[in-house]
C-alpha cells in the first residue's frame, strides 16, 4: 500500500517537515519494491544522492530480473532533526525498522528472503527551488 503523502511536501520548510519528508521517502521504499513504481522516490531524490541512486537501481534490477518484493514495511522511531542552513538544509537522525521480505519470481516462487532488520540513519534533507529532496543518507545496521 502506498504511504500517505505528507502535508509537509506542500508547506514551508521546517525541521518537522524535513523529518516527515524523510519518513515518507523511507516508507516509499518497500512500496516501490513491491510495485516497481519509482515516481515518488525519483521526485524526492537529489541527483547527487548516492543512496537514492542505489535504491532506484536495486528496484529497477528486480524488475529486470523478473522479480518483485513482498513485505519489508518500514517503521520509524526516534526521529529528530536540526536546521543546518535556515529554510534550506536539514539534518535528520532516526531509527528505521524494516520488516522481513521476500523477492518473488513471476510464478510466485521465492527467489530470496530477508530477515527483519533495524538501522540508524542520518540524512541531509534539503529544500530548494520549492521542492524537498533527499540529498544524502547514511545508514548502519543495528546488530542484535
Amino acid at each position: 500500500m502506498k504511504p500517505d503523502r505528507p502535508a509537509a511536501l506542500d508547506e514551508p520548510p521546517t525541521v518537522d517537515g524535513a523529518v516527515a519528508v524523510l519518513t515518507y521517502f523511507l516508507k516509499l521504499y518497500p512500496y516501490a519494491q513491491n510495485t516497481g513504481d519509482l515516481a515518488d522516490i525519483r521526485a524526492l531524490s537529489h541527483p547527487e544522492c548516492i543512496f537514492c541512486t542505489s535504491v532506484i537501481g536495486s528496484i529497477e534490477g528486480l524488475g529486470t530480473k523478473g522479480l518483485h518484493s513482498v513485505g519489508g514495511a518500514v517503521r520509524i522511531e526516534d526521529a529528530t532533526g536540526s536546521e543546518v542552513t535556515p529554510g534550506r538544509w536539514f539534518s535528520v537522525d532516526l531509527r528505521a525498522l524494516e520488516g522481513a521480505q521476500q523477492e518473488l519470481r513471476a510464478d510466485g516462487s521465492v527467489a530470496k528472503e530477508y530477515e527483519a532488520s533495524a538501522y540508524t540513519m542520518n540524512a541531509a534533507v534539503i529544500f530548494e527551488n520549492g521542492d524537498w529532496k533527499i540529498r544524502a543518507l547514511s545508514h548502519e545496521e543495528i546488530k542484535p
